[in-house]
């Protein structure tokens, strides 16, 4: 199923999930707020094979509402395989700029070392939400 249809399906609300972990297998970053939505006590976010969509910037055009997780509960992100691309730098942005409570953002790069210190610059200037929010590199 493609995520053009994902994006108009009804999510159910998972009242109870806390930690949810993404691979390369998610339909989507057209669904990836309505997940965020359905998750209202989301406190730990993984994008454990990284932001595989985001090589095209256009995948996260999120203008609605900032999801409640963002708002109240979510506390850890962690993107493996960061390649600093301009889609995947999008939705970090967002992610730092909403999460009013996000302690940690973990980002663990695939790019060579010179490439890495200049994203790690960058990562760090990013305005954030959270005046307590860690960027760690690894």
């Amino acid at each position: 199923m493609k995520a053009l249809d994902w994006s108009s399906y009804k999510l159910p609300v998972f009242h109870n999930l806390t930690c949810l972990e993404l691979g390369a297998g998610c339909p989507g970053w057209l669904l990836l707020p309505k997940l965020l939505e359905s998750s209202p006590q989301l406190r730990t976010l993984v994008f454990k094979e990284g932001l595989w969509l985001a090589d095209d910037e256009h995948y996260w055009d999120h203008c609605g509402p900032v999801p409640t997780c963002l708002l109240f509960n979510l506390k850890v992100i962690d993107i493996g395989a960061f390649k600093g691309k301009k889609g995947e730098l999008k939705i970090v942005k967002y992610f730092l700029k909403n999460a009013e409570v996000l302690e940690t953002l973990n980002v663990s790069p695939l790019m060579p070392e010179a490439e890495e210190l200049k994203i790690t610059k960058l990562l760090l200037k990013i305005p954030r939400g959270s005046s307590s929010c860690k960027v760690v590199v690894s």
